[in-house]
């Protein structure tokens, strides 16, 4: 009688860059797969609600602020555009959110921004490669107080994600530049 059952079976290879490389429930660290930990809350905690919130400006170092979601959790940062000399009216506030690289598959981040208003305006979920992209217009009367959630869209590990947000108020001027770029070829200038 012929045997037709296939059967597989994953192994880690020696080295991983994020935790799509590991099994299961493995995680990445510094290259090397391994079991997880239980999350460690960042600094920032308690900043669940509005009450809460991180004043961004205040906890950033360098122009970022380096923090942590675990499982089921929510980090409210307050960011007031009217704080930054680029508010001039006619700006653009840029939000970047970027997973720790080794923790790349281990569980989905939503950003949501939220307008002076108590709106909910623009809001993201983390891509492939761990990272949320937001732009929003600010003019003289939408300038003011925003607040950034940062929310477990699903299935974050007990391990939790690392990640690092940018929040940024540019003139409009340079995003229609950027946007607009023309593309060089090799050779040209």
């Amino acid at each position: 009688p012929l045997d037709n059952e296939l059967s597989t079976e994953c192994v880690e290879e020696g080295s991983c860059q994020n935790a799509i490389d590991c099994v299961g429930d493995r995680v990445c660290d510094a290259g090397v797969c391994a079991d997880p930990v239980a999350c460690v809350p960042d600094a920032f905690e308690p900043n669940e609600t509005d009450d809460q919130a991180t004043v961004y400006t205040d906890a950033q170092v360098r122009g970022r602020v380096d923090a942590s979601a675990c499982s089921g959790d929510v980090d409210v940062y307050f960011f007031d555009t009217k704080s930054d000399p680029d508010d001039t009216g006619q700006s653009t506030l840029l939000v970047n959110l970027d997973y720790d690289s080794q923790d790349v598959g281990l569980g989905s981040l939503k950003v949501e921004l939220v307008a002076p208003s108590g709106a909910v305006i623009k809001e993201g979920v983390a891509d492939a490669q761990g990272q949320v992209r937001l732009e929003q217009p600010i003019g003289v009367v939408t300038s003011g107080e925003y607040t950034v959630r940062v929310l477990d869209d699903g299935g974050v590990s007990t391990a939790g994600i690392d990640y690092t947000l940018y929040l940024d108020v540019v003139d409009s001027t340079v995003i229609t530049a950027c946007n607009t770029a023309p593309v060089l070829l090799e050779g040209e200038e």
